[in-house]
């Protein structure tokens, strides 16, 4: 399995959820959580989880029932012991992406330092010679009374 490419195509997805016109909150939300399933543990360090806590929020939710489009009251709800608020977690599904694309920076896929190293030398006198053999026959000929 290209975890790599996994990645990637997750990030893509993302990319083309939120340009297109039929883009809604429910399947940005579906994208984004596709993404962070696909991020082993291991990888998780303390950035990553301070910025899924700023995307994290507490919210009390109504969730007493409802009969027949009146929802209870709520001395019916204590009545019955049945709760009539509770606490929901919620996500802001963007800072969410965004931690994992720093995660993801962070570890190296998306951006890579490449060290080149670059040799400078005697530059040929002859840079109109065709053949290689007769450049390094003159190479050696300079070089052969030594350093």
């Amino acid at each position: 399995m290209n975890h790599a490419f996994l990645l990637a195509n997750g990030v893509l997805t993302f990319q083309k959820t939120t340009t297109t016109q039929e883009s809604s909150e429910p399947l940005v939300r579906e994208t984004v959580m596709a993404l962070f399933d696909l991020i082993p543990d291991v990888w998780e360090d303390q950035e990553f989880k301070d910025d899924i806590a700023r995307g994290r929020t507490e919210q009390i939710q109504d969730v007493r029932p409802d009969f027949c489009g009146e929802i209870a009251s709520i001395q019916w709800c204590q009545s019955h012991r049945i709760p009539a608020y509770q606490k929901v977690v919620v996500y802001n599904h963007h800072l969410l992406m965004k931690a994992c694309i720093n995660l993801l920076e962070r570890r190296g896929f998306l951006s890579r330092k490449v060290f080149k190293e670059i040799f400078t030398g005697k530059r040929f006198k002859k840079p109109e010679a065709q053949d290689m053999a007769d450049v390094l026959a003159e190479i050696m000929k300079e070089n052969a009374g030594g350093y």
